[in-house]
Protein backbone atom coordinates (compact mmCIF):
# COMPACT_ATOMS: atom_id res chain seq x y z
CA UNK A 1 0.00 0.00 0.00
CA UNK A 2 3.22 2.39 1.12
CA UNK A 3 4.49 1.44 -2.36
CA UNK A 4 1.29 2.23 -4.35
CA UNK A 5 1.07 5.14 -2.49
CA UNK A 6 4.47 6.16 -3.49
CA UNK A 7 4.64 5.52 -6.94
CA UNK A 8 1.14 8.06 -7.45
CA UNK A 9 3.32 10.46 -5.66
CA UNK A 10 6.28 10.12 -7.65
CA UNK A 11 3.80 10.00 -10.94
CA UNK A 12 2.22 12.87 -10.00
CA UNK A 13 5.48 14.97 -9.82
CA UNK A 14 6.70 13.74 -13.03
CA UNK A 15 3.51 15.03 -14.69
CA UNK A 16 3.53 17.77 -13.02
CA UNK A 17 7.23 18.53 -13.83
CA UNK A 18 6.44 17.67 -17.59
CA UNK A 19 3.18 19.27 -17.85
CA UNK A 20 5.00 22.87 -16.69
CA UNK A 21 7.76 22.38 -19.41
CA UNK A 22 4.37 22.84 -22.00
CA UNK A 23 3.53 25.91 -20.78
CA UNK A 24 4.83 29.16 -21.04
CA UNK A 25 5.17 31.28 -17.01
CA UNK A 26 3.65 34.42 -15.98
CA UNK A 27 6.56 35.81 -13.45
CA UNK A 28 4.87 36.02 -10.48
CA UNK A 29 7.54 38.49 -8.84
CA UNK A 30 7.17 41.59 -11.27
CA UNK A 31 8.52 42.70 -13.93
CA UNK A 32 12.27 42.38 -15.24
CA UNK A 33 15.12 41.65 -12.88
CA UNK A 34 17.44 44.78 -13.14
CA UNK A 35 21.29 44.11 -13.17
CA UNK A 36 23.19 44.62 -9.36
CA UNK A 37 26.79 46.19 -10.37
CA UNK A 38 28.57 47.04 -7.28
CA UNK A 39 26.12 48.07 -4.70
CA UNK A 40 23.35 49.54 -6.55
CA UNK A 41 19.86 49.01 -4.31
CA UNK A 42 16.66 48.53 -6.22
CA UNK A 43 13.05 49.91 -4.39
CA UNK A 44 11.87 46.50 -5.86
CA UNK A 45 11.50 43.52 -4.11
CA UNK A 46 12.07 40.69 -6.04
CA UNK A 47 13.17 36.73 -6.65
CA UNK A 48 15.42 35.68 -8.43
CA UNK A 49 13.62 34.71 -12.07
CA UNK A 50 13.83 30.62 -11.94
CA UNK A 51 11.33 30.42 -9.32
CA UNK A 52 7.76 30.28 -10.79
CA UNK A 53 4.60 28.78 -10.61
CA UNK A 54 4.59 24.95 -10.85
CA UNK A 55 8.32 24.77 -10.28
CA UNK A 56 9.65 21.52 -9.28
CA UNK A 57 12.13 21.78 -6.25
CA UNK A 58 14.65 19.14 -5.64
CA UNK A 59 14.48 16.83 -2.82
CA UNK A 60 17.85 15.60 -2.08
CA UNK A 61 19.86 18.72 -0.41
CA UNK A 62 19.01 21.93 0.25
CA UNK A 63 17.68 24.75 -1.71
CA UNK A 64 18.82 28.39 -2.19
CA UNK A 65 15.81 31.14 -2.76
CA UNK A 66 17.53 34.20 -3.36
CA UNK A 67 16.30 37.55 -5.23
CA UNK A 68 16.15 41.42 -4.57
CA UNK A 69 14.97 44.22 -2.63
CA UNK A 70 15.34 47.37 0.06
CA UNK A 71 18.39 47.00 1.64
CA UNK A 72 17.58 46.44 5.53
CA UNK A 73 14.12 44.95 5.54
CA UNK A 74 13.54 41.42 6.75
CA UNK A 75 12.35 38.53 4.02
CA UNK A 76 10.64 35.84 5.29
CA UNK A 77 10.46 32.65 3.02
CA UNK A 78 7.79 30.03 3.90
CA UNK A 79 7.46 26.51 2.61
CA UNK A 80 5.95 22.85 4.00
CA UNK A 81 6.21 23.97 7.69
CA UNK A 82 9.74 25.28 7.32
CA UNK A 83 10.27 29.54 7.76
CA UNK A 84 13.59 31.10 6.84
CA UNK A 85 14.13 34.77 7.77
CA UNK A 86 17.00 37.28 6.69
CA UNK A 87 17.49 40.71 6.15
CA UNK A 88 18.09 42.01 2.88
CA UNK A 89 22.00 42.80 2.21
CA UNK A 90 23.52 46.81 1.92
CA UNK A 91 23.70 45.34 -1.85
CA UNK A 92 20.27 44.82 -2.09
CA UNK A 93 20.37 41.33 -2.05
CA UNK A 94 18.89 38.55 -0.17
CA UNK A 95 19.08 34.97 0.40
CA UNK A 96 17.75 32.18 2.75
CA UNK A 97 18.84 28.26 2.28
CA UNK A 98 15.71 25.91 3.00
CA UNK A 99 16.52 22.29 4.43
CA UNK A 100 16.18 19.52 2.40
CA UNK A 101 12.17 18.59 1.60
CA UNK A 102 10.47 14.90 1.33
CA UNK A 103 8.62 14.57 -2.11
CA UNK A 104 5.09 16.44 -2.61
CA UNK A 105 2.65 18.19 -4.62
CA UNK A 106 0.88 21.12 -4.76
CA UNK A 107 2.40 22.81 -1.83
CA UNK A 108 2.52 27.14 -2.12
CA UNK A 109 5.58 29.13 -1.39
CA UNK A 110 5.49 32.44 -0.06
CA UNK A 111 8.42 34.73 -0.32
CA UNK A 112 7.17 37.97 2.29
CA UNK A 113 9.13 41.33 2.65
CA UNK A 114 8.07 45.04 4.38
CA UNK A 115 7.09 45.79 0.66
CA UNK A 116 4.98 43.11 0.00
CA UNK A 117 4.94 38.85 -0.58
CA UNK A 118 5.29 37.06 -3.42
CA UNK A 119 3.32 33.52 -3.90
CA UNK A 120 4.56 30.31 -5.92
CA UNK A 121 1.31 28.26 -5.97
CA UNK A 122 1.42 23.91 -7.45
CA UNK A 123 5.06 23.78 -6.25
CA UNK A 124 6.42 20.33 -6.35
CA UNK A 125 9.20 18.77 -4.12
CA UNK A 126 10.87 15.98 -6.25
CA UNK A 127 14.64 14.30 -6.47
CA UNK A 128 16.26 15.62 -9.19
CA UNK A 129 17.98 12.88 -10.79
CA UNK A 130 14.78 12.00 -13.29
CA UNK A 131 14.14 16.11 -13.58
CA UNK A 132 17.92 16.48 -15.23
CA UNK A 133 16.92 13.41 -17.16
CA UNK A 134 14.35 15.18 -18.41
CA UNK A 135 16.66 18.33 -19.51
CA UNK A 136 19.28 16.33 -21.09
CA UNK A 137 16.97 15.06 -23.29
CA UNK A 138 16.13 18.38 -24.62
CA UNK A 139 19.78 18.94 -25.54
CA UNK A 140 22.07 17.55 -28.18
CA UNK A 141 24.02 15.22 -25.74
CA UNK A 142 21.70 13.25 -23.76
CA UNK A 143 24.51 12.36 -22.27
CA UNK A 144 25.43 15.94 -21.17
CA UNK A 145 27.19 16.33 -17.19
CA UNK A 146 24.28 17.35 -15.00
CA UNK A 147 26.37 20.99 -14.67
CA UNK A 148 25.72 21.58 -18.11
CA UNK A 149 22.21 20.41 -18.21
CA UNK A 150 21.42 22.80 -15.24
CA UNK A 151 22.86 25.42 -16.80
CA UNK A 152 21.05 24.95 -20.21
CA UNK A 153 17.80 24.64 -17.97
CA UNK A 154 18.41 27.75 -15.66
CA UNK A 155 19.91 30.21 -18.92
CA UNK A 156 16.35 29.28 -20.62
CA UNK A 157 14.81 30.37 -17.13
CA UNK A 158 16.67 33.69 -17.00
CA UNK A 159 16.23 34.31 -20.53
CA UNK A 160 12.21 34.70 -20.54
CA UNK A 161 12.74 38.26 -18.51
CA UNK A 162 17.20 38.90 -18.47
CA UNK A 163 19.70 38.92 -20.48
CA UNK A 164 23.50 37.79 -19.60
CA UNK A 165 26.18 40.63 -20.32
CA UNK A 166 29.63 38.91 -21.26
CA UNK A 167 32.47 39.85 -23.19
CA UNK A 168 35.01 38.42 -25.37
CA UNK A 169 38.39 37.91 -23.46
CA UNK A 170 37.31 40.28 -20.66
CA UNK A 171 40.63 40.52 -18.62
CA UNK A 172 42.24 41.91 -21.77
CA UNK A 173 41.76 46.06 -21.35
CA UNK A 174 43.73 48.88 -23.81
CA UNK A 175 44.73 51.22 -20.94
CA UNK A 176 45.83 49.22 -18.12
CA UNK A 177 47.24 45.01 -17.25
CA UNK A 178 45.66 45.09 -13.78
CA UNK A 179 43.81 41.59 -14.74
CA UNK A 180 40.51 43.73 -13.47
CA UNK A 181 38.20 43.70 -16.25
CA UNK A 182 36.63 47.09 -17.86
CA UNK A 183 33.28 45.90 -16.99
CA UNK A 184 34.18 45.70 -13.48
CA UNK A 185 35.63 49.11 -13.57
CA UNK A 186 32.95 50.90 -15.06
CA UNK A 187 29.67 48.88 -13.40
CA UNK A 188 31.19 47.73 -9.96
CA UNK A 189 30.28 44.32 -12.03
CA UNK A 190 32.81 41.49 -13.76
CA UNK A 191 30.69 39.96 -16.98
CA UNK A 192 28.11 36.95 -16.35
CA UNK A 193 29.83 35.40 -19.85
CA UNK A 194 33.12 35.05 -19.99
CA UNK A 195 34.39 34.46 -23.62
CA UNK A 196 37.44 32.45 -24.89
CA UNK A 197 38.89 31.11 -28.47
CA UNK A 198 40.29 27.84 -29.43
CA UNK A 199 42.65 29.81 -32.02
CA UNK A 200 45.95 29.03 -30.49
CA UNK A 201 44.95 26.21 -28.61
CA UNK A 202 44.95 24.15 -31.96
CA UNK A 203 47.59 25.91 -33.65
CA UNK A 204 50.13 24.27 -35.57
CA UNK A 205 52.93 25.00 -33.45
CA UNK A 206 50.85 24.41 -29.84
CA UNK A 207 52.76 20.91 -30.57
CA UNK A 208 53.04 19.42 -27.10
CA UNK A 209 56.53 21.11 -26.37
CA UNK A 210 56.90 24.43 -24.05
CA UNK A 211 56.39 27.40 -25.99
CA UNK A 212 54.19 30.72 -25.81
CA UNK A 213 51.13 28.68 -27.71
CA UNK A 214 51.15 26.09 -25.07
CA UNK A 215 51.61 28.75 -22.26
CA UNK A 216 48.54 30.39 -23.97
CA UNK A 217 46.39 26.95 -23.96
CA UNK A 218 47.63 26.50 -19.92
CA UNK A 219 46.48 30.51 -19.39
CA UNK A 220 42.91 30.14 -20.98
CA UNK A 221 42.29 26.88 -19.42
CA UNK A 222 42.94 28.72 -15.93
CA UNK A 223 40.88 31.92 -16.62
CA UNK A 224 38.23 29.74 -17.60
CA UNK A 225 38.29 27.56 -14.98
CA UNK A 226 38.59 30.57 -11.73
CA UNK A 227 35.53 32.14 -14.65
CA UNK A 228 33.29 28.83 -13.86
CA UNK A 229 34.61 28.71 -10.45
CA UNK A 230 32.87 32.35 -10.00
CA UNK A 231 29.69 31.49 -11.47
CA UNK A 232 30.33 33.06 -15.23
CA UNK A 233 29.27 31.15 -18.49
CA UNK A 234 32.01 30.07 -20.65
CA UNK A 235 31.70 30.27 -24.13
CA UNK A 236 34.38 29.10 -26.93
CA UNK A 237 34.68 30.48 -30.54
CA UNK A 238 37.23 29.27 -33.02
CA UNK A 239 39.14 31.59 -35.57
CA UNK A 240 40.88 28.10 -36.98
CA UNK A 241 43.63 28.12 -39.24
CA UNK A 242 43.46 26.81 -42.34
CA UNK A 243 44.49 23.51 -42.93
CA UNK A 244 46.66 23.53 -45.39
CA UNK A 245 49.71 26.51 -45.04
CA UNK A 246 48.20 26.95 -41.16
CA UNK A 247 48.88 30.63 -41.29
CA UNK A 248 45.39 32.33 -41.46
CA UNK A 249 41.67 32.21 -40.96
CA UNK A 250 40.78 34.65 -43.17
CA UNK A 251 40.02 33.68 -46.30
CA UNK A 252 41.22 36.61 -48.30
CA UNK A 253 44.95 35.87 -47.17
CA UNK A 254 45.00 32.46 -48.72
CA UNK A 255 45.72 31.21 -52.70
CA UNK A 256 42.64 31.19 -54.65
CA UNK A 257 42.94 27.34 -55.29
CA UNK A 258 42.93 26.32 -51.18
CA UNK A 259 40.51 28.32 -50.38
CA UNK A 260 38.23 26.95 -52.52
CA UNK A 261 39.26 22.99 -51.05
CA UNK A 262 39.65 23.96 -47.58
CA UNK A 263 36.45 23.47 -46.26
CA UNK A 264 35.18 19.82 -47.88
CA UNK A 265 38.85 18.54 -46.97
CA UNK A 266 37.74 18.07 -43.58
CA UNK A 267 34.80 15.95 -44.24
CA UNK A 268 35.05 12.02 -43.94
CA UNK A 269 37.58 10.96 -46.63
CA UNK A 270 38.74 14.56 -47.25
CA UNK A 271 42.45 14.79 -47.61
CA UNK A 272 42.63 16.95 -44.33
CA UNK A 273 39.99 15.03 -42.23
CA UNK A 274 42.55 12.79 -40.06
CA UNK A 275 44.30 16.44 -39.25
CA UNK A 276 40.97 17.57 -38.33
CA UNK A 277 40.32 15.02 -35.74
CA UNK A 278 43.68 15.60 -34.26
CA UNK A 279 42.24 19.49 -33.87
CA UNK A 280 39.44 18.51 -32.44
CA UNK A 281 41.07 16.09 -30.37
CA UNK A 282 43.09 18.75 -28.82
CA UNK A 283 39.85 20.47 -28.23
CA UNK A 284 38.60 17.63 -26.29
CA UNK A 285 42.02 17.88 -24.32
CA UNK A 286 41.20 21.32 -23.41
CA UNK A 287 37.23 21.14 -22.44
CA UNK A 288 38.32 18.42 -20.69
CA UNK A 289 40.66 20.37 -18.70
CA UNK A 290 38.49 23.01 -17.79
CA UNK A 291 37.58 22.47 -14.10
CA UNK A 292 36.41 23.78 -10.86
CA UNK A 293 37.97 23.89 -7.59
CA UNK A 294 36.09 20.72 -6.50
CA UNK A 295 37.07 18.68 -9.48
CA UNK A 296 33.67 19.26 -11.68
CA UNK A 297 34.09 19.60 -15.57
CA UNK A 298 32.94 23.13 -16.32
CA UNK A 299 30.27 23.39 -19.35
CA UNK A 300 31.07 25.34 -22.47
CA UNK A 301 28.97 27.09 -24.83
CA UNK A 302 30.88 26.06 -28.41
CA UNK A 303 30.31 27.68 -31.21
CA UNK A 304 32.10 26.31 -34.21
CA UNK A 305 32.38 27.99 -37.81
CA UNK A 306 31.01 31.24 -36.64
CA UNK A 307 29.96 33.51 -39.25
CA UNK A 308 29.68 31.32 -41.57
CA UNK A 309 27.30 33.21 -43.81
CA UNK A 310 30.19 35.71 -45.19
CA UNK A 311 32.90 35.34 -47.26
CA UNK A 312 35.84 36.69 -45.05
CA UNK A 313 36.28 33.29 -42.99
CA UNK A 314 37.92 30.34 -45.21
CA UNK A 315 34.17 28.01 -43.91
CA UNK A 316 32.11 30.65 -45.09
CA UNK A 317 29.14 30.60 -47.67
CA UNK A 318 31.58 31.18 -51.04
CA UNK A 319 34.01 28.06 -49.98
CA UNK A 320 31.63 25.59 -49.72
CA UNK A 321 28.16 23.81 -50.21
CA UNK A 322 24.95 24.05 -47.38
CA UNK A 323 25.08 20.37 -47.57
CA UNK A 324 28.89 20.46 -46.88
CA UNK A 325 28.61 22.84 -43.93
CA UNK A 326 25.49 20.51 -42.59
CA UNK A 327 28.00 17.29 -42.75
CA UNK A 328 30.84 19.03 -41.36
CA UNK A 329 28.75 20.60 -38.63
CA UNK A 330 26.92 17.03 -37.91
CA UNK A 331 30.49 15.17 -37.81
CA UNK A 332 32.09 17.89 -35.59
CA UNK A 333 29.32 17.08 -33.06
CA UNK A 334 29.15 13.60 -33.44
CA UNK A 335 33.10 12.85 -32.96
CA UNK A 336 33.48 15.27 -30.21
CA UNK A 337 30.33 13.35 -28.61
CA UNK A 338 30.40 10.21 -29.40
CA UNK A 339 33.96 9.11 -30.58
CA UNK A 340 35.95 11.41 -27.84
CA UNK A 341 32.80 11.01 -25.03
CA UNK A 342 33.11 14.86 -24.70
CA UNK A 343 29.76 15.60 -22.45
CA UNK A 344 30.09 19.29 -21.39
CA UNK A 345 29.41 21.39 -24.43
CA UNK A 346 26.43 23.15 -25.89
CA UNK A 347 26.54 23.78 -29.51
CA UNK A 348 25.79 27.35 -30.69
CA UNK A 349 25.14 27.89 -34.31
CA UNK A 350 25.82 31.61 -34.53
CA UNK A 351 25.95 33.24 -38.57
CA UNK A 352 26.32 36.52 -39.28
CA UNK A 353 23.88 38.69 -39.92
CA UNK A 354 22.73 38.58 -43.13
CA UNK A 355 19.56 36.75 -42.80
CA UNK A 356 16.45 38.72 -43.20
CA UNK A 357 13.47 35.66 -42.32
CA UNK A 358 13.51 32.34 -40.55
CA UNK A 359 14.07 30.77 -43.98
CA UNK A 360 17.11 32.45 -44.71
CA UNK A 361 18.41 31.76 -40.80
CA UNK A 362 18.04 28.25 -41.28
CA UNK A 363 19.72 27.81 -44.94
CA UNK A 364 22.58 25.95 -43.37
CA UNK A 365 21.43 24.88 -40.06
CA UNK A 366 22.60 21.29 -39.46
CA UNK A 367 18.78 20.65 -37.42
CA UNK A 368 18.00 20.61 -33.99
CA UNK A 369 19.46 17.38 -33.06
CA UNK A 370 23.02 19.21 -33.57
CA UNK A 371 22.29 22.73 -32.00
CA UNK A 372 21.56 23.68 -28.17
CA UNK A 373 21.92 27.70 -29.17
CA UNK A 374 20.76 29.46 -31.79
CA UNK A 375 21.92 33.24 -32.38
CA UNK A 376 23.97 35.54 -34.49
CA UNK A 377 27.24 37.82 -34.14
CA UNK A 378 26.18 41.54 -35.63
CA UNK A 379 28.56 44.66 -36.24
CA UNK A 380 27.11 46.22 -39.12
CA UNK A 381 23.43 46.79 -38.28
CA UNK A 382 24.46 48.53 -35.26
CA UNK A 383 27.19 50.37 -37.32
CA UNK A 384 24.41 51.63 -40.09
CA UNK A 385 22.01 52.40 -37.35
CA UNK A 386 19.80 49.60 -38.35
CA UNK A 387 18.20 48.77 -34.79
CA UNK A 388 15.00 47.53 -36.35
CA UNK A 389 16.83 45.17 -38.13
CA UNK A 390 18.38 43.77 -35.01
CA UNK A 391 15.57 43.68 -33.63
CA UNK A 392 13.39 41.66 -36.22
CA UNK A 393 16.44 39.35 -35.76
CA UNK A 394 16.52 39.05 -32.28
CA UNK A 395 12.76 37.87 -32.44
CA UNK A 396 13.39 35.35 -35.12
CA UNK A 397 15.92 33.53 -33.13
CA UNK A 398 13.93 33.85 -29.74
CA UNK A 399 11.14 32.97 -31.53
CA UNK A 400 12.69 29.25 -32.88
CA UNK A 401 14.42 29.20 -29.29
CA UNK A 402 10.61 28.87 -27.57
CA UNK A 403 9.21 26.65 -30.15
CA UNK A 404 12.49 24.21 -30.45
CA UNK A 405 13.78 24.09 -27.17
CA UNK A 406 17.06 26.35 -27.80
CA UNK A 407 18.65 28.83 -25.84
CA UNK A 408 18.54 32.34 -27.91
CA UNK A 409 21.56 34.31 -28.08
CA UNK A 410 23.51 37.79 -29.87
CA UNK A 411 26.47 35.90 -30.09
CA UNK A 412 29.04 38.88 -30.94
CA UNK A 413 28.37 42.33 -31.03
CA UNK A 414 30.65 45.28 -30.95
CA UNK A 415 30.48 49.03 -32.51
CA UNK A 416 33.72 49.38 -34.83
CA UNK A 417 33.32 52.98 -36.01
CA UNK A 418 34.70 56.26 -34.65
CA UNK A 419 33.27 58.33 -33.10
CA UNK A 420 31.34 56.33 -31.23
CA UNK A 421 27.50 57.52 -30.52
CA UNK A 422 27.00 59.06 -27.16
CA UNK A 423 23.56 56.90 -26.42
CA UNK A 424 25.58 53.65 -28.20
CA UNK A 425 24.59 51.31 -25.30
CA UNK A 426 20.54 52.46 -24.57
CA UNK A 427 19.84 53.69 -27.81
CA UNK A 428 21.35 50.97 -29.82
CA UNK A 429 21.53 47.71 -28.31
CA UNK A 430 19.19 48.53 -25.21
CA UNK A 431 16.54 49.39 -27.97
CA UNK A 432 17.48 46.52 -29.93
CA UNK A 433 16.12 44.37 -27.18
CA UNK A 434 13.06 46.99 -26.63
CA UNK A 435 10.21 44.00 -26.78
CA UNK A 436 9.42 42.05 -23.82
CA UNK A 437 8.63 38.94 -25.38
CA UNK A 438 12.10 38.44 -26.34
CA UNK A 439 13.87 35.90 -24.65
CA UNK A 440 17.82 35.45 -25.09
CA UNK A 441 20.01 34.18 -22.97
CA UNK A 442 23.29 36.36 -23.50
CA UNK A 443 24.85 39.01 -25.21
CA UNK A 444 28.55 39.06 -25.53
CA UNK A 445 30.51 41.99 -27.03
CA UNK A 446 34.01 41.78 -28.68
CA UNK A 447 37.48 42.12 -26.92
CA UNK A 448 38.38 45.28 -26.36
CA UNK A 449 41.94 46.15 -28.52
CA UNK A 450 42.96 48.05 -31.65
CA UNK A 451 41.03 47.06 -34.68
CA UNK A 452 41.58 48.20 -38.30
CA UNK A 453 39.00 51.14 -37.54
CA UNK A 454 40.83 52.50 -34.89
CA UNK A 455 40.69 52.04 -31.19
CA UNK A 456 37.74 50.48 -29.97
CA UNK A 457 36.11 50.07 -26.61
CA UNK A 458 33.33 47.46 -27.06
CA UNK A 459 33.02 48.15 -23.19
CA UNK A 460 34.09 51.81 -21.94
CA UNK A 461 36.53 52.19 -19.56
CA UNK A 462 35.36 54.52 -16.64
CA UNK A 463 36.84 57.94 -18.31
CA UNK A 464 34.94 56.93 -21.92
CA UNK A 465 32.08 59.53 -22.56
CA UNK A 466 29.85 56.26 -23.27
CA UNK A 467 29.99 55.38 -19.49
CA UNK A 468 27.22 56.80 -18.24
CA UNK A 469 25.04 55.56 -21.06
CA UNK A 470 26.82 51.75 -20.11
CA UNK A 471 25.70 51.97 -16.51
CA UNK A 472 22.22 53.38 -17.32
CA UNK A 473 22.00 50.43 -19.98
CA UNK A 474 23.55 48.19 -17.57
CA UNK A 475 20.94 49.41 -14.91
CA UNK A 476 18.05 48.89 -17.16
CA UNK A 477 15.16 45.76 -16.54
CA UNK A 478 17.03 43.39 -18.85
CA UNK A 479 21.02 43.07 -18.70
CA UNK A 480 22.79 40.92 -15.97
CA UNK A 481 25.91 41.02 -14.46
CA UNK A 482 27.90 38.42 -13.00
CA UNK A 483 26.43 40.09 -9.95
CA UNK A 484 22.92 39.40 -10.72
CA UNK A 485 23.44 35.54 -11.22
CA UNK A 486 23.66 32.92 -8.83
CA UNK A 487 24.38 29.09 -8.72
CA UNK A 488 23.78 28.26 -12.96
CA UNK A 489 25.37 25.15 -12.61
CA UNK A 490 22.76 23.72 -9.27
CA UNK A 491 19.20 23.35 -9.97
CA UNK A 492 17.26 25.06 -7.99
CA UNK A 493 13.95 24.97 -8.96
CA UNK A 494 12.98 23.31 -11.97
CA UNK A 495 10.84 26.36 -13.70
CA UNK A 496 7.91 26.58 -16.62
CA UNK A 497 9.52 27.01 -19.54
CA UNK A 498 8.94 27.56 -22.94
CA UNK A 499 6.15 25.88 -25.62
CA UNK A 500 7.67 23.15 -27.11
CA UNK A 501 9.55 21.58 -24.62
Amino acid sequence: MNGDRRTRQTLQILALFFLSLLTVSAAASGEGLPVQPGTHRTEVFRTAPIFSDGMVLPSDRAVTVWGWGVAGEKVTVSIARQQRTTSIAADATWQVTLAAMQPAVDLTMSVASDSGTITYAHVAVAKIKPLLAGVCKQLVDPLATPETAALFHNLKLYSRRNTLIGQQDPEVSTTEQSGETDMHRTTGSDPAVWGSDFMHITHKQNNGQKNWFHDAQEQIIRRASTAYDRGMVNVFCWHFHEPYEQKTFNAREMPAPLRQKAFRSLLPGGENHNWYKEKLQKIAEVVGAIRGQNGTLSPVIFRPFHEFDGDWFWWGKPYCSAQEFRDCWRFTVQYLRDDLQVHNLLYAFSPDCHFKSEQDYLERYPGDAYVDVVGFDDYSDFEGNRVGAVAKKLAIVSTYAKQHAKLAALTEVGYRQQPLPTRLYTGFYGAAFADPTLEIAFLMFWRQGKQAKGESYFVPVPAAETADDFLKFANGPRPLFLSGVKNLYSIEAFGRMAAGQ
